[in-house]
């Protein structure tokens, strides 16, 4: 806006100087305030780590820190006379004034008012780490782990008592497994002298089954033999019957068949045999009675 903007001249303006001041006053109240949380916050993350060091120190069998608050009692550095409770003493008897006036308590309260010495940073800072490095160690996590489940089976007995018996189960199992695969070399690993004989016998039997196909096959070849023959048989008897027919045969069949032809020889016309056989069968029973 123009130079004549009347927004200027009002308090709450941002382009006012007292404006612009405090603003800068609360943004370096603001950072003082978040540098003290962040020293804050750091002496907290340092006390705590100081005290996870202590623990593990406690837990690998070192020397346990008492607990106390002598602090909160204790006589302040710049204070240079007896405090209350000591003078509450020399009134009731407890303590002789010419020893204090002589200063030997004295000294020796400022002695015990004097602040504990501070740890070194460099053993501070090693001592830091060395705990970092132990908590985020995976095989330390590990070992806790085992400790906790250790310590939760030994509450537990029956747990225990199932976790004895799978062990147990399991360690039959492989020795089953050992024995087996022992039994397998064993076998695999036999002498020369049971190869041998293993290999003996297994030529025996294998002559043995030769023998038996061969004397299988002598048999069969018998029967195909033996039908053969039953077969010329029947086709030399087919043979023979049909040459009978064919050129006639000795006998009563003969005899007959001449006494027909001398019967009725040239009577017949030409009918067949067998017409006049069928024709004439009473005739023909007679002529047999009578030849019989």
């Amino acid at each position: 806006m123009g130079a004549g903007d009347l927004n200027v001249k009002k308090s709450w303006h941002p382009r006012l100087q007292k404006n612009q001041e405090k603003v800068w006053l609360q943004e370096q109240e603001a950072e003082a305030e978040r540098k003290k949380l962040e020293e804050l916050r750091k002496e907290r993350e340092q006390e705590r780590q100081m005290q996870e060091l202590q623990r593990i120190h406690e837990a690998a069998g070192g020397k346990r820190r008492p607990e106390r608050v002598e602090w909160m009692y204790a006589t302040p550095a710049s204070s240079s006379g007896p405090s209350e409770a000591e003078l509450e003493d020399y009134l009731l008897g407890k303590k002789r004034v010419d020893k204090l006036l002589q200063g030997n308590e004295a000294q020796q309260l400022m002695r015990d008012a004097e602040p504990a010495a501070q740890p070194d940073p460099d053993e501070v800072r090693a001592s830091r780490d060395m705990a970092i490095k132990i908590r985020e160690d995976p095989l330390f996590a590990i070992k806790k782990q085992e400790q906790a489940m250790r310590e939760m089976l030994m509450k537990d007995p029956t747990r225990l008592r199932q976790m004895r018996a799978r062990v147990l189960t399991a360690m039959n199992l492989i020795r089953e497994t050992e024995t087996t695969i022992a039994e397998g070399m064993m076998r695999r690993t036999m002498s020369e002298a049971e190869r041998e004989a293993k290999l003996a016998e297994m030529k025996q039997n294998a002559q043995q089954m030769t023998r038996e196909r061969n004397a299988m096959l002598d048999r069969v070849e018998s029967e195909e033999r033996q039908v053969q023959e039953r077969e010329a048989q029947e086709r030399n008897k087919t043979q023979e019957r049909a040459q009978w027919k064919q050129e006639g045969a000795p006998g009563r069949a003969a005899f007959l068949l001449d006494e027909q032809r001398n019967l009725w020889g040239k009577q017949s016309g030409g009918m067949d045999l067998h017409e006049h056989l069928r024709r004439s069968r009473h005739a023909l029973e007679v002529v047999s009675d009578d030849t019989l």
